[in-house]
């Protein structure tokens, strides 16, 4: 009878051993159903987020050549301001003494005509008192 007590004991520590690993293999099977839903998400995000990398990568090496080409048009545009400088100095300098001249000219014909005017002015004042004295 021990015999059969210490075999049935030991069948139920089995059993018991079993139904645990039962469990636990259970446990692990849910597990796993979901840590395979999470790596495919995951694995979606993945390739979204690789998708994206490239489409900056690509953006980038475009962006650098037009980078590029930014300084050298404002390399250009520095070169051509100071270009524009230069030749407005010289029309300036050229023009300084064709326009000094026609300055003192128009000024000196604006003297002449107020002196014009003036001479009139006293011609008329003149035969005017002359008119009077007759």
């Amino acid at each position: 009878m021990d015999t059969l007590q210490t075999e049935n004991d030991k069948a139920a520590e089995d059993i018991q051993f079993f139904q645990n690993h039962v469990k636990t293999l259970s446990e692990c099977k849910v597990q796993y159903k979901s840590m395979k839903a999470e790596k495919k998400r995951v694995s979606s995000h993945n390739k979204t987020l690789r998708k994206q990398l490239n489409d900056v990568q690509q953006k980038c090496r475009s962006e650098q050549p037009l980078q590029e080409k930014i300084s050298t048009v404002q390399a250009d545009n520095r070169t051509l301001q100071r270009e524009n400088q230069e030749q407005r100095n010289q029309i300036k300098t050229l023009t300084e003494p064709v326009t000094a001249p026609r300055q003192e000219g128009d000024n000196l014909l604006k003297d002449l005509r107020e002196l014009i005017k003036g001479v009139e002015r006293r011609v008329q004042e003149a035969k005017r008192g002359g008119c009077k004295q007759q």
